[in-house]
């Protein structure tokens, strides 16, 4: 981390078991907590799909939106979205490129 002052940290509380036997996968894949985490939160950050599926799943099982029309609802508007973004949208690398465009046409701005 560049600045360790803009950082927040996360507190996740879990009984001994679990951590343990979350520790034993992280280390059998080679990933760090803190990357796996960050990893999570870049997925619902950025609507991946596939982390929004296992997302929706992990909110039905917990029962965080009590409504299961209100949660099929959320899951329609999202994956929506998600499909209106890749037929009209522009994806994160073309948006790039636009920029790159430009500063080569116009090296003085």
């Amino acid at each position: 981390m560049k600045d360790a002052r803009k950082t927040k940290q996360i507190l996740v509380l879990e009984n001994e078991k679990r951590h343990a036997d979350f520790k034993i996968k992280l280390k059998h894949y080679g990933i760090t907590q803190s990357d796996f985490l960050r990893g999570c939160i870049s997925g619902l950050i950025n609507d991946d799909a596939k982390f929004l599926d296992f997302f929706f799943k992990v909110l039905e099982e917990q029962s965080y939106i009590k409504s299961k029309k209100r949660r099929n609802k959320n899951k329609t508007l999202i994956k929506r979205g998600l499909k209106q973004m890749g037929e009209f949208g522009l994806e994160e690398d073309e948006i790039d490129n636009i920029f790159d465009l430009i500063e080569k046409e116009h090296p003085d701005l």
